[in-house]
């Protein structure tokens, strides 16, 4: 069927954050560019969609402190199972020695909280 326009697929952000004013935040911060959005509590529950259910995004923002399983342990454990997407930490502060020891883990960016625009 010729003539008809195919959108193209969303661009999807999976977000790994304890802090819900945190999560209410970046969901509104990302999803106002056009991304659909997927918000949960902990890095375990980042691997549990990622690993063992098979959800693919564009992009993740993991906080690096959260119960549970914190933004690290999951980098590892998405690696691990050679899932390749680009994985940006997120933290309160971050010193040089952290900064480089993320990057060495396997982070694609570090940055702080508070994010702001025109961090995106």
């Amino acid at each position: 069927v010729s003539g008809l326009k195919t959108e193209p697929p969303p661009f999807k952000v999976l977000v790994a954050e304890d802090s819900r004013p945190n999560q209410m935040a970046l969901k509104r911060m990302v999803s106002k560019h056009g991304a659909v959005v997927t918000v949960v509590a902990d890095g375990s529950e980042a691997v549990d969609l990622v690993v063992k259910q098979g959800a693919r995004f564009n992009l993740a923002l993991f906080d690096l402190n959260m119960p549970i399983m914190g933004g690290v342990e999951a980098l590892r454990l998405i690696r691990q199972a050679s899932i390749d997407m680009p994985i940006i930490a997120i933290s309160a502060c971050i010193d040089d020695a952290q900064l480089q020891s993320l990057t060495d883990e396997g982070f694609s960016m570090v940055t702080t909280k508070p994010l702001r625009v025109t961090t995106c």
